[in-house]
């Protein structure tokens, strides 16, 4: 059973991106499952939203000194996407902002301050991306490293765009650390619906948008049946291993991720804006705080045991909400004056005094 950390606070970052269809009335718990059910992202998407992190370490073991002690993230983003075709080519567009960034660890602080924007677009076979803001920070660091990278803003760098491919295959991971929140974020949509992972738990409030279609605000939470069923489905499995050490073990991460998602479901919190009348998801929201254990951990030589220490306590906010919108299946455009890789290669190499 994957942690509910995986399954929905990685799923945040472009949260679940999608579109209810059904012809029958519908509650907002059967909206909320089927949307999530009917899932498909080969047949496009269109969303907006909004991201926010903070992270701080703090190490208890003076020895311990690996890896940022402190981070600030906001962003926002849009996408949008047609569907894929039959040579499995999606055209789209969109962007992320990153409006701050701070890295700090030992030795080193990394600052953006002020807003970072790449734009992209595919059309068939072509991926384009462009800065639309270069943060002035980091362009006075770069120009005093004698690397003037201003020219670049505001235009379109063009490139084969690889088939069967998400936006966050083709960029570079956007949050810090590596971690891509988009990542299996599209293969856990079915499974959340399937089993009715999200559960609705009150009503906050009734109203009418501005197109006057009814709409209604939950509290969302996770379902704690299902979190039960998912571990004694794991611990039957666990239970069939022959090899006593290697059942042993299974059972004993059965319980023990059992455990975790337990402590998960408390912290985390979500809400949703449901359009009760087109029966879709409108915006939902997700908002996590929680102190953990900070490990370090090394293998043996031979790579056949782990051992971890703790080493001091990390505790994350969280914090984001997506806008939900109705499929936009217009055309995406091929952007003006492109600059191609091998014309990429001189301007950077000019830009950079190679």
């Amino acid at each position: 059973m994957k942690k509910i950390a995986y399954l929905v606070g990685y799923a945040v970052a472009f949260a679940v991106i999608f579109y209810a269809s059904s012809a029958l009335a519908a509650t907002p718990q059967e909206i909320l499952n089927q949307t999530l059910a009917n899932y498909d992202s080969d047949s496009g998407m269109n969303m907006s939203g909004d991201m926010n992190m903070d992270l701080v370490e703090t190490i208890s073991d003076n020895s311990y000194y690996n890896g940022p002690q402190k981070v600030s993230f906001s962003m926002n983003f849009a996408q949008r996407s047609l569907p894929k075709d039959d040579e499995g080519y999606q055209n789209g567009e969109g962007y992320f902002r990153i409006n701050k960034m701070y890295i700090e660890d030992e030795t080193d602080v990394f600052t953006i301050s002020d807003p970072l924007a790449i734009y992209w677009r595919i059309v068939k076979p072509d991926m384009y991306v462009k800065v639309g803001q270069l943060p002035e920070s980091l362009k006075n660091q770069l120009i005093e490293l004698g690397a003037d990278l201003s020219p670049i803003t505001q235009r379109w760098f063009t490139f084969d765009a690889p088939k069967d491919e998400g936006i966050n295959e083709i960029l570079p991971p956007i949050a810090p650390g590596g971690v891509d929140p988009t990542d299996k974020l599209f293969d856990m949509f079915k499974n959340l619906g399937d089993k009715q992972f999200l559960q609705v738990l009150s009503t906050e409030k009734r109203y009418k948008n501005t197109k006057g279609e009814d709409m209604v605000r939950v509290r969302v939470g996770i379902n704690r049946n299902v979190l039960y069923r998912e571990y004694q489905a794991e611990l039957n499995e666990a239970y069939k291993i022959k090899d006593y050490k290697a059942r042993t073990e299974a059972i004993k991460t059965a319980r023990d991720e059992y455990n975790e998602n337990l402590i998960d479901a408390r912290a985390l919190h979500m809400a949703a804006n449901i359009n009760v009348t087109n029966q879709r998801l409108e915006r939902i929201e997700f908002g996590l705080t929680q102190t953990k254990d900070k490990e370090d951990c090394d293998w043996n030589d031979d790579f056949t045991n782990e051992t971890c220490r703790v080493v001091g306590e990390t505790t994350v906010k969280f914090s984001a909400g997506v806008w939900l919108s109705e499929a936009n299946h217009s055309q995406v455009y091929i952007p003006y004056n492109a600059m191609t890789m091998d014309e990429m290669e001189g301007f950077f190499a000019e830009a950079l005094g190679l």
